[in-house]
C-alpha cells in the first residue's frame, strides 16, 4: 500500500493530550492512513486513537471500521501507537518526525512519501 501526506494538512500534536485523527480540516498520519483504507472524515472527526482489535474507549476508532484494508497490510496495535507518538512528540524536527513515521509505516507494508512545503511555525518566525 502506499499512501502519500500532503505536510500542509499533516495535524501534528503537542504529546498525547494534542492528539486527534481529524480536526480543523487536518488529519494526523493515523487519520491518512484510516481514510486511505475507507474511512469518511465524519467518522475520524474529535476521535483520539485508531485501534487494530477494537475501540479501547468512545473516541476510539477500530480498523475493524475500515472496509479497505489491504490484505498484504499487517497492523499492531503497538506499532500503531508507535505512530501516534511519532507524529505527536513535540521534540522531533519534521525531518527527523517523517524519518521515524516512514519505518514505522514499513513495518505495516506501507510505503509512505510526505509531499509539499513544510508548514511555517512559531519556531521560524511565523
Amino acid at each position: 500500500m502506499k499512501l502519500t501526506i500532503p505536510r500542509e494538512i499533516l495535524l501534528v500534536g503537542k504529546g498525547h493530550a494534542g492528539t486527534f485523527l481529524a480536526r480543523d480540516g487536518k488529519k494526523d498520519v493515523l487519520g491518512f492512513f484510516a481514510m486511505a483504507c475507507g474511512a469518511t472524515e465524519d467518522q475520524l472527526l474529535g476521535r483520539v486513537m485508531l485501534m487494530k482489535d477494537g475501540a479501547h474507549y468512545a473516541n476510539d476508532v477500530s480498523t475493524h471500521d475500515l472496509p479497505n484494508i489491504p490484505e498484504d497490510v499487517m497492523i499492531l496495535d503497538s506499532t500503531l501507537f508507535y505512530l501516534a507518538d511519532m507524529n505527536d512528540a513535540p521534540h522531533l524536527s519534521e525531518r527527523d518526525r517523517e524519518r521515524l513515521l516512514m519505518e514505522g509505516f514499513e513495518k505495516m507494508n506501507v510505503v509512505v512519501k510526505f509531499v509539499g512545503d513544510y508548514p511555517r511555525t512559531w519556531y521560524d518566525g511565523a
